[in-house]
């Protein structure tokens, strides 16, 4: 929980009966001094009802919008990435936090576009979530390898894929085809060691003439 650097029931060891928890209404106990705005997005996120929940990519767009400096602000470091409880959010990365990383790559890769900025930063923060094998940044690391926009390198992003792969996510082979028809394939592509047995057949089908 990134209002609080904790864990939403962390006195709860077992994670289904956190599960049920949450499938029967219950949510952890809201801090007090949270901005209201903060509250509202927070209570939106928690919402019983999926399709009332905001997507991330939403949510980090009003984060980075509530906490943007004033006009006014001489500030211009790109360290500074938001103020207030957005300490909250970086505090969370630290601790190793990888939906936290995550967010902050969004976030902070939303802000160099904005700011027509190489995104350093933001690069930093989804490697931080890459290592921790979150699958949204392991596809996100893969997919900016092959269109070049964080300046990744392959055998990298190619290595992020093939983790992506052996959680079982068939992003992976919508990557693994792109790499084909862009004519990327590395030396070591029909390693069949560096993926599923189950997509071995279609992707050897693909690359065989």
């Amino acid at each position: 929980m990134l209002a609080t650097h904790t864990k939403p029931f962390q006195e709860i060891e077992n994670g289904g009966e956190v599960a049920l928890k949450y499938s029967k209404g219950e949510r952890p106990p809201i801090p007090i001094n949270i901005p209201p705005k903060y509250l509202e997005i927070m209570r939106r996120a928690w919402s019983q009802e999926p399709e009332n929940r905001p997507e991330m990519r939403l949510i980090c767009k009003e984060l980075y919008e509530l906490y943007q400096p004033p006009p006014s602000s001489s500030s211009s470091s790109t360290e500074s990435i938001l103020p207030g409880p957005s300490k909250a959010l970086r505090r969370s990365a630290e601790l190793g936090d990888a939906d936290a990383q995550y967010s902050l790559f969004e976030i902070n890769l939303h802000r160099a576009r904005q700011q027509n900025k190489k995104p350093y930063i933001a690069k930093a923060y989804l490697e931080m979530a890459v290592d921790q094998k979150h699958e949204k940044a392991l596809y996100a690391y893969g997919k900016h390898c092959l269109d070049k926009t964080l300046d990744i390198d392959f055998a990298k992003g190619f290595s992020a894929i093939m983790q992506l792969d052996a959680l079982g996510n068939k992003n992976a082979m919508t990557l693994l085809n792109s790499i084909i028809k862009n004519g990327d394939k590395p030396e070591f592509f029909e390693d069949k060691h560096c993926m599923n047995a189950s997509n071995l057949v279609s992707l050897n089908a693909t690359i065989s003439p």
